[in-house]
């Protein structure tokens, strides 16, 4: 399948906290793609999950344990990825540059987390308005920036989003989505999934 390459890959580019990140035209061509190009699986399950520090993310640590819960169920839901590059669907975290940018939450200031709420909410609105699913299940913090911006989308768009409320006590030295990894609320996403499919 065709889909966006770039011989003149920007790795310096696409690593920072800054506007010119989040509207970076690569991430913008790959968007541009989703929208008008790319097919989205039918009759699934859309699973929205966070980005990871180590790319691909199917081999960060974090999304390893989240995956353990979610391959039982493959069949079944499309895992889609949000985070300052996008919308991204899964089966192309392992592309360039989806699999070489660098974003540091802890580095966002009050103006960056504006910015990153409005493109990632415009960026949703996009997709989910050209891609069709069955159902819609978040499984990103709940106080997070891209849960905010996927709940107002969905709520914009007329989607009901289905999500529980996690366990979101962490000690603030350590990553906060290895919230996601907790067996209390790998549970309740597993719950979730056996109520809707």
């Amino acid at each position: 399948m065709k889909y966006p390459r770039f011989a003149d890959k920007d790795f310096l580019g696409l690593n920072g906290v800054s506007r010119k990140q989040l509207i970076h035209p690569h991430f913008q061509e790959w968007y541009e793609w989703f929208l008008n190009e790319y097919e989205a699986p039918k009759n699934k399950i859309a699973v929205f999950l966070p980005c990871a520090a180590i790319k691909p993310y199917y081999n960060s640590p974090i999304h390893r344990i989240i995956n353990s819960v979610l391959d039982e169920y493959s069949e079944g839901i499309h895992k889609i990825v949000i985070s300052n590059a996008g919308v991204i669907p899964y089966e192309y975290c392992d592309k360039y540059p989806f699999d070489s940018y660098d974003w540091n939450p802890l580095a966002e200031d009050e103006s960056i987390q504006k910015e990153y709420y409005r493109i990632t909410k415009q960026r949703i609105e996009g997709y989910l308005s050209r891609h069709s699913y069955k159902t819609h299940i978040s499984y990103l913090r709940n106080n997070s920036i891209s849960f905010k911006a996927l709940k107002d989308a969905c709520k914009d768009l007329g989607i009901k989003l289905y999500y529980e409320k996690l366990n979101e006590k962490i000690s603030p030295k350590k990553d906060t989505d290895l919230v996601l990894t907790y067996e209390e609320n790998l549970k309740r996403l597993k719950k979730l999934l056996e109520g809707l499919l």
